[in-house]
């Protein structure tokens, strides 16, 4: 005789006994629900699947045979069509309605609460700017790089009339991180800084207005790296007339696709050598470019005609 017991829960929560009894030699088949019987089956040997109603719930028992040894599942129907279940469904759906309602709602909270803190936040900014603009001095702020444990940490610093001010950047991996304007930072690079007169925490530093000195700098950097890269260039003063041109052309983006020239456009997008290649490539460029070959050659020339005067 083998027996099973299983328990119901309905869903109100109630819990009931599913009692099973199957003898295997006569074939008999019982199923009881706490003390009623739901189910009598006779001359069971075999693969059956019984069906049976308790409390409007369709209920279902499967057998399955493997060699002398019975197996016994018991399960809710929940898919069959029935009053129970058709109701359940109408349920489902209400509440798979109502989360969706909910996940809408509660998503349309989340982006208008960030609307709202960035609209915040940006009023915030336009009005220190203002005061900035209104009532505004400019200084020089100027780059420190400190070298971490793991990393090098950037930071400026900038003096007012009452106090100076450090300000924290960044941290990198590298010690020349490139900066907002495309070229490297390098240890006290020179930007300006424009602050409030009354409030000097009020400032904000700006990379595409560096001093003169900065420009200075920029500018012999730019011509050691093209000077470098070009072997073939032996007169300086004619490669210092190209960077010029690109500085004339193209403000600081000429001296970064100068400074990239050799680098591939994955390692830095917005200068590379194609960058660099196509700006060459210009009739602006070129017609300048044309001027300095000019007067490369006539210095070429004088140091040439300057020797045989003298002989």
């Amino acid at each position: 005789m083998n027996k099973r017991q299983w328990t119901y829960m309905d869903s109100k929560g109630h819990k009931t006994k599913i009692i099973m009894l199957h003898d295997i030699n006569s074939g008999n088949f019982l199923v009881s629900c706490g003390s009623n019987l739901a189910l009598a089956e006779f001359n069971v040997f075999g693969n059956k699947s019984f069906s049976f109603f308790f409390n409007e719930e369709l209920l279902r028992v499967e057998i399955t045979k493997e060699g002398n040894q019975f197996s016994y599942k018991f399960k809710s129907d929940k898919k069959v069509d029935t009053p129970l279940n058709r109701e359940r469904a109408v349920r489902n759906k209400k509440r798979r309605i109502t989360n969706h309602v909910g996940l809408v709602m509660g998503f349309v909270f989340v982006t208008l609460s960030g609307f709202v803190i960035a609209a915040v936040i940006l009023f915030h900014q336009n009005h220190l700017k203002k005061l900035r603009h209104a009532d505004g001095l400019f200084t020089t702020g100027t780059i420190l790089i400190a070298k971490t444990p793991y990393s090098f940490a950037l930071s400026y610093v900038y003096g007012t009339a009452n106090k100076t001010v450090f300000k924290d950047i960044e941290y990198y991996e590298k010690r020349n991180p490139i900066s907002p304007n495309g070229l490297p930072f390098y240890q006290n690079d020179e930007f300006k800084v424009l602050y409030e007169r009354r409030q000097p925490d009020n400032h904000e530093i700006q990379y595409d207005n560096p001093t003169n000195n900065q420009i200075i700098r920029y500018q012999d950097r730019t011509q050691n790296i093209h000077f470098k890269s070009n072997p073939s260039i032996s007169d300086t003063l004619y490669c210092n007339c190209l960077v010029q041109t690109a500085y004339d052309l193209n403000g600081l983006d000429g001296y970064a696709d100068f400074t990239f020239q050799k680098t591939a456009p994955s390692r830095n997008k917005q200068h590379n050598i194609k960058t660099y290649l196509e700006f060459v490539n210009t009739a602006a460029y070129r017609k300048k470019a044309t001027i300095c070959e000019a007067d490369q050659m006539r210095r070429k020339a004088e140091r040439e005609i300057i020797p045989s005067l003298e002989k």
